[in-house]
């Protein structure tokens, strides 16, 4: 019933609603008038146009309607487009890299441990998830790409096991969420190297973090090597 109501309000609403209505009316006037009123002559060239005037009303109605449809698809298209992320990275102090050793052979690194700090801002106005960091090393020329966040509680080191490690993580997963125009942090980003760096207390690294949509965001640190 609602659907029948709403059909009658949107023909007679429009113009072109009644103007099909009163096509109708004169093509069927003139298919039974003749038929009960004598001597009634009527113009054999207004069944053509009506005729036609029904046939490129209907269609013509279709396709502007769809053409609207179109532009608010296409306008809603151009609102996603222009939601995007802006990350920034805002380095903190209290970086430290740690050199992992064989316990059975002090001399053998399997692997170096960073604690790189850092908060990280959204100045966008979409969601953020970041899913890569990569690392360059400047003293020894290297770039980490695809690094995964590796968390630890101690680290056996040459002189020393280091317990009770920082666990001030952003999250327990390989990905960071930042909301948009917020931040995040500061926090810990614990990367792992299964190779040794240069053998000096500091080193100067560029770390680069991109989320799902592509945005990027660098800073460099300088990380020293815990004592």
């Amino acid at each position: 019933m609602d659907k029948g109501r709403r059909f009658i309000a949107e023909l007679f609403g429009s113009w072109w609603g009644r103007c099909w209505v009163g096509l109708a009316a004169i093509s069927t006037s003139s298919t039974f008038i003749p038929l009960y009123v004598r001597g009634f002559a009527l113009p054999r060239w207004i069944l053509f146009v009506v005729s036609l005037a029904a046939w490129i009303i209907a269609p013509f109605d279709l396709y502007r309607k769809k053409l609207n449809e179109i532009d608010a698809l296409n306008a809603q298209i151009r609102v996603g487009q222009a939601r995007r992320s802006n990350l920034v990275i805002h380095p903190q102090e209290r970086c430290r890299f740690y050199r992992q050793v064989d316990p059975n052979d002090r001399n053998r690194v399997l692997g170096v441990y960073f604690e790189i700090c850092l908060a990280v801002e959204n100045t966008g106005n979409r969601n953020s998830v970041i899913n890569r960091y990569d690392l360059d090393i400047q003293e020894s020329g290297r770039r980490y790409a695809g690094l995964h966040l590796q968390r630890r509680n101690s680290i056996q080191a040459r002189n020393a096991q280091y317990a009770g490690l920082r666990q001030d993580f952003f999250n327990t997963g390989d990905v960071i969420r930042v909301p948009p125009e917020d931040a995040v942090g500061p926090g810990v980003l614990p990367l792992w190297i299964s190779e040794n760096v240069p053998e000096i207390a500091t080193l100067t690294c560029r770390l680069t973090i991109t989320d799902t949509e592509g945005s990027t965001a660098t800073a460099d640190f300088v990380v020293s090597e815990a004592s």
